[in-house]
């Protein structure tokens, strides 16, 4: 028999009505956690995704063809999780992850991307047990999918155009549950296509100072989830695949300087999506399916232009507001008569390139526009609410940080030969514990890195970017069982800081401040008995995930202090002391204060 955890417990209730109901109606389609959307940005939006050309690295789940590119080469990540269904527990996960690389052509306007994206949903674990109670098993239960995209599009130069289409095939996998006679799991293998066509008019340019005034119409349909019928057992009990029709309209208005970068923007869309599965019964009076072509149910006069819903299909309608293409705030309302989903939401974003855009026109310094081309992290963040208390989605929130490098070829040519230096530290990080000290350590690390000097001309501020890995050590008692339990944790960051240099006699003090971004998390829990016999065990856990179920921060800021002596012409050695603000470990209210010696060698 099965012992159910809570978990287990809401995979019943997950699996059978609540993730299933509130996006679509129930018994239509199989894998419906396929539908499930991942971008925190377009669920700001109220959903929307398949017309509006995006940055946003999770464009390609609503249409293949979307991934809007930078000029030249590009590399872009992001991964998050996040409590799913919040209202109903704080235990059932959704995880993402995606990596985007596209080449953009200046002189052609060609560009093509690849994509890769994962989505697990986790649905607990189950414990079996015999007759008396004993447990003889755990088994876990998730769906998964993995997808990978490509997309070619062109931008026409004699004519306001642009077109793009795409393809996405994904592998989706269902584990349900366990049994004596084996695992209950499905394995599928879908498509999905789509296009996007956008009309870019310059509405007015002002002579004088060199702002225009622009307007992008678009209009994009995308067909997810093309396959063969899901089945668990046989194909008796198989379930049509979720295919899904979605198509809309948007519109950007932006505003954008001399240098044509985005002073303001105003984004809207209307985008209807259709479940295009049909249910029927034969002469035999026993049920079939089949498929919808097209747009299936959607009217593009009374869902898209009206806005009316009805039970056919889904509405997404959704805006956003940009600002120096810095900051952003969305809205958006979905609505699903059919499924009983009334959801409106909201959400913002921050994006370093536009930061860096507004630095430079703050100080004068090009220096700082130059650098938004290679570097960029993008923030984003959304909410779904419901007037309705017992809503399964109320609640609901999504974030996530990408990072993007572009033109890594150009960048270290930027950067210069004469004013970089590479250094590496042996590091020892004190993690500030205000409660049970007794029961931590720290554990040596490392950093290696590289630093420029005057990268911004006119600011006389070193930069820098590094890669460091120190940790901590927990110690426990099992007094149930008298075993000694502890566990190594050793952190992987990527850090980013500025500081000023200040001459001391020979010597150059660096005051700045310093950001870091945990990348992963390397851990190993060894477990002794009383009789010094001990086993270990070793994991790997992301940064969201140390966020999300250690009670941990992927993120790292303060300040430091770097003396840095020199050596001869070439060689100096270095001093730091860093102070860090925020908990990285928040169970034990710890914060990040280390030592860094090591060696800076400059070209």
């Amino acid at each position: 028999m099965f012992r159910n955890s809570q978990h287990s417990f809401l995979l019943f209730i997950v699996a059978g009505t609540f993730l299933l109901k509130p996006l679509f109606a129930v018994g239509e389609a199989g894998a419906i956690f396929l539908l499930i959307a991942p971008s925190p940005t377009m669920n700001a939006m109220g959903g929307i995704g398949v017309s509006l050309p995006s940055y946003d690295i999770y464009s390609s789940y609503y249409n293949p063809a979307n991934p809007a590119l930078p000029l030249g080469v590009s590399y872009q990540k992001s991964k998050y999780n996040t409590a799913w269904l919040p209202s109903l527990a704080s235990n059932l996960v959704l995880d993402n992850k995606v990596e985007t690389a596209g080449i953009r052509f200046k002189k052609s306007n060609l560009f093509f991307s690849f994509s890769k994206h994962e989505t697990i949903l986790d649905l607990g674990e189950q414990t079996r047990t015999d007759e008396y109670g004993n447990i003889i098993g755990v088994y876990n239960f998730e769906m998964g999918v993995t997808a990978t995209s490509y997309s070619v599009g062109m931008k026409f130069t004699r004519i306001p155009l642009m077109i793009a289409v795409g393809r996405t095939d994904k592998k989706a996998k269902q584990i349900l549950i366990d049994t004596e006679a084996g695992q209950s799991a499905s394995d599928n293998d879908f498509y999905d296509w789509g296009y996007l066509v956008s009309f870019p008019l310059l509405l007015k340019h002002y002579r004088t100072s060199g702002i225009s005034l622009n307007l992008i119409p678009s209009v994009g349909y995308s067909q997810s989830n093309i396959g063969g019928d899901i089945m668990f057992f046989d194909d008796l009990q198989s379930d049509p695949s979720p295919r899904f029709a979605r198509f809309g309209i948007s519109g950007i208005l932006e505003l954008k300087s001399a240098k044509g970068k985005n002073l303001l923007s105003l984004s809207y869309a209307h985008e209807a999506g259709d479940l295009l599965v049909e249910l029927f019964q034969d002469d035999d009076e026993v049920w079939r399916h089949q498929y919808q072509n097209g747009l299936g149910d959607i009217n593009i006069k009374r869902h898209i232009m009206s806005g009316s819903a009805d039970e056919s299909v889904t509405l997404y309608q959704g805006s956003e507001i940009g600002i120096m293409n810095a900051f952003f705030v969305r809205k958006g309302h979905m609505i699903d008569t059919d499924g009983q989903v009334d959801i409106y939401t909201s959400g913002y974003g921050y994006n370093l390139a536009g930061l860096f855009s507004l630095f430079s026109i703050l100080t004068e310094d090009p220096s700082f526009l130059k650098m938004s081309e290679y570097f960029n992290i993008r923030y984003n963040y959304a909410l779904e609410s419901s007037s309705e208390v017992f809503s399964p989605r109320n609640g609901t929130y999504y974030k996530e940080v990408a990072l993007s490098l572009n033109n890594p070829q150009k960048l270290l040519s930027f950067m210069g030969k004469d004013n970089v230096s590479w250094f590496g530290s042996y590091l020892m990080s004190n993690l500030w514990y205000q409660s049970n000290k007794s029961a931590y350590s720290s554990l040596p690390g490392f950093d290696i890195g590289v630093e420029v000097s005057n990268l911004f001309e006119r600011t006389n501020l070193v930069t820098g970017f590094r890669f460091a890995r120190f940790g901590f050590a927990m110690k426990d008692m099992d007094y149930f069982f008298d075993n000694t339990i502890s566990i190594d944790f050793h952190l992987n960051y990527f850090r980013a800081y500025l500081a000023k240099p200040l001459t001391v006699g020979l010597s150059q003090l660096l005051l700045g401040a310093e950001l870091g971004y945990l990348l992963t998390i390397d851990s190993e829990t060894t477990i002794c008995d009383p009789d010094g016999e001990c086993q270990s065990a070793t994991a790997s856990i992301s940064g969201s995930d140390w966020q999300h179920d250690f009670n941990g921060n992927y993120e790292d800021a303060g300040l430091f202090a770097n003396l840095r002596i020199p050596m001869g012409s070439l060689l100096s050695l270095d001093i730091q002391y860093y102070h860090g603000f925020t908990n990285v470990f928040a169970p034990v209210n710890a914060q990040n204060q280390s030592l860094r010696i090591g060696v800076c060698i400059r070209n």
